[in-house]
């Protein structure tokens, strides 16, 4: 691990993406999340405070351990019950059909094989379950 990206990357992307213009794009992903959700690059918590009443659970996955750190004010003003699972999104340490949705927010880029993270959602989640995405970058569609 390199000091830019457990240290500096973290701080850096909790101030960038901290503004109200990405706000209304969390805003308009979370819309219809609801029980138990996987959130792979959950960061410093920037999306707990627009998560809908109607989730009940987080299982957050985070590689950098200055994410929960940053988060700490968030979390404790919440009333979401999140619980920190692991640290890469390519190998959730969840059950299979074990969740009700998923939450990406400009995580795909982070990850080294995202088709392989892409899988562990489809994995994590039950029959039914729906992938909520906020991505940027390049799409042929």
């Amino acid at each position: 691990m390199s000091v830019y990206r457990d240290q500096v990357l973290p701080r850096l992307i909790d101030k960038t993406l901290n503004n109200a213009n990405i706000r209304a794009w969390r805003e308009r992903c979370v819309a219809g999340l609801q029980g138990i959700v996987v959130e792979p690059g959950f960061g410093s918590g920037l999306n707990i405070e627009v998560y809908p009443p109607e989730v009940t659970k987080v299982f957050a996955v985070e590689p950098a351990a200055l994410g929960q750190k940053l988060a700490a004010k968030r979390l404790a003003a919440s009333s979401v019950e999140v619980e920190f699972v692991g640290l890469d999104g390519q190998d959730l340490p969840l059950e299979s059909a074990s969740c009700d949705s998923a939450l990406l927010t400009l995580t795909l880029c982070t990850i080294p094989d995202p088709a392989k993270a892409l899988s562990e959602i489809r994995r994590v989640l039950k029959p039914g379950g729906r992938l909520h995405f906020f991505e940027h970058g390049h799409s042929p569609d």
